[in-house]
């Protein structure tokens, strides 16, 4: 059972008048640090655990603890933040026997004021708008010490947030990029629009985590962080963002606190390959126009991470405003984004779906490359660069994000989906594991990883390209029973009725 945490704010007064929120560069600047400046930190054994201290920017005492599995390592890491008047120890003996079986390091700090840190006469409780900016600021000196241990995997860092650990979790996923993933638990925002709170009020922060993944669970009945409270911070989280409700108070039912801490500790286990799929910085998308009768078609182009002019296609419906459902359309060897403008515009646009294809890496307009690990590295990353400004568009509908990909598409939309969370359904066709691929463009090594998402196949029994036994080996690596729409001509192209029947099933999953 997890442990019964304290209410977490006193009823608050919101005053009429609207607060002004201060810009990002300056939220920003009040939680920067001169990570320079030498911690004093001290280490001391208890057992199997790791104690730290370390002296805080403002001169405190910080404590904190430290658990890894056997072995050298690097292990990922997962971050555990306690509620309002718990400490470090109480998420953290509930979590880390388990999480260290799976491999997982386990790290924990007293919020200021709490555990060890308690100081007489002063309450965490009254210090609250105090004491969740102060932490924060711990955290991220604390990660200087964490990142620079050579049995962490500083690539692999997660955080589950509890109640007011969720409320730091969500400033520190703004903030701080080292983590990569959260897990929060009965988080919300009732300081919005109160004054002076801008540095505790966590949708001031939620929206800067993307493109890293956030997993938010809470309670329909919680009468602490109350479901509009609640809302609140949901509303001003982006995607990629998970949402589970819960029929439920303040205290979680612990099945749904372990449903949030397996999805986090799945993203924090994706292979060492997906590394080198990081998402560059947004590119900046220019769009013109291209006639046509069917649907509204424009050619979108933009300078990639590596500097390179990636051209594509988008089209969305003819008429409407949206906002709509987007799919990425991933196109096969050989071929490029004109390849895919009829299946964009029949089984999409003309269906109320957007769609997009770029070209490939070495394919259409781009410069030619053979080496497939290249290909599929650039388009990968291509995609993740597009998505950021693409999905502020006021017609696309962010949160209903759906890829289709063919042959070797599918291979690379496969890993896609599985590294990029802001993707919620994918549809591979006609493609597999392949033994002829680099072991780093191997997709079964990724398929697990999009096991919490609606998943479903297209592939030829007797396909003479990818054998039915490549496929099926990609199909049970997803270690789920997807769904798979098979045909029987002995051909690499899909039959139209097939087509259909996938991008039926595509689309029923974006609604």
């Amino acid at each position: 059972m997890l442990p019964l945490l304290p209410s977490l704010i006193a009823t608050v007064r919101v005053p009429q008048a609207p607060v002004q929120v201060p810009s990002w560069e300056s939220l920003q600047r009040s939680f920067a640090y001169d990570a320079t400046k030498p911690l004093d930190a001290k280490e001391t054994r208890a057992g199997d655990r790791l104690k730290l201290t370390f002296t805080n920017l403002r001169g405190e005492t910080v404590h904190g603890i430290l658990a890894r599995p056997d072995g050298p390592g690097p292990f990922p890491c997962v971050a555990l933040l306690h509620g309002l008047g718990g400490n470090k120890e109480q998420l953290f003996n509930i979590m880390a026997p388990e999480l260290l079986k799976q491999g997982f390091a386990v790290f924990a700090l007293d919020a200021a004021l709490h555990g060890e840190r308690k100081e007489d006469g002063k309450s965490p409780q009254a210090a609250f708008l105090k004491v969740v900016p102060d932490t924060v600021k711990d955290w991220r000196q604390a990660l200087d010490w964490l990142t620079k241990r050579p049995e962490i995997n500083k690539e692999r860092i997660g955080l589950l947030g509890y109640s007011m650990g969720a409320f730091q979790g969500s400033i520190l996923m703004g903030v701080e990029p080292r983590f990569q993933a959260a897990t929060l638990c009965v988080g919300g925002d009732p300081f919005v629009k109160f004054p002076g709170a801008s540095l505790a009020s966590p949708s001031n922060f939620i929206g800067y985590a993307t493109p890293r993944p956030v997993y938010f669970a809470n309670g329909t009945k919680d009468t602490t962080v109350t479901p509009t409270a609640s809302k609140t911070l949901l509303d001003a989280a982006r995607a990629p963002k998970i949402i589970n409700w819960i029929e439920s108070g303040h205290i979680l039912p612990p099945a749904d606190v372990r449903k949030g801490l397996d999805w986090l500790t799945l993203r924090l286990k994706l292979p060492a390959s997906a590394d080198r799929y990081a998402t560059p910085e947004a590119a900046l998308l220019a769009f013109s126009p291209v006639e046509d009768t069917e649907a509204r078609v424009e050619k979108v182009s933009f300078t990639n991470a590596a500097k390179e002019r990636v051209n594509g296609l988008y089209v969305r419906p003819k008429d409407g405003a949206g906002p709509f459902p987007l799919v990425l359309v991933l196109h096969g060897k050989g071929h490029s984004k004109e390849r895919m403008l009829n299946t964009m515009k029949r089984e999409f646009a003309q269906r109320g779906v957007a769609a997009i294809a770029l070209d490939a890496a070495g394919h259409g307009e781009r410069k030619p490359i053979t080496d497939t690990e290249s290909i599929f590295t650039t388009t990968i990353r291509d995609y993740r660069q597009l998505l950021p400004n693409l999905l502020e568009r006021p017609e696309i509908n962010s949160e209903k994000i759906g890829l289709i990909g063919f042959s070797m598409g599918a291979m690379m939309g496969t890993i896609l989906t599985a590294i990029d969370e802001r993707i919620r359904v994918a549809l591979p066709c006609v493609g597999g594991e392949l033994e002829s691929l680099p072991e780093a463009c191997r997709p079964a090594a990724f398929a697990p990883y999009l096991a919490d998402r609606p998943l479903a196949f297209i592939n030829g029994h007797n396909d003479p390209t990818v054998p039915e036994a490549a496929a099926q080996k990609l199909h049970a690596a997803t270690g789920t029973s997807p769904k798979i729409f098979w045909y029987a001509e002995a051909d690499h192209t899909i039959p139209k009725p097939t087509l259909r029947l996938g991008t039926d099933w595509l689309l029923e999953k974006l609604k």
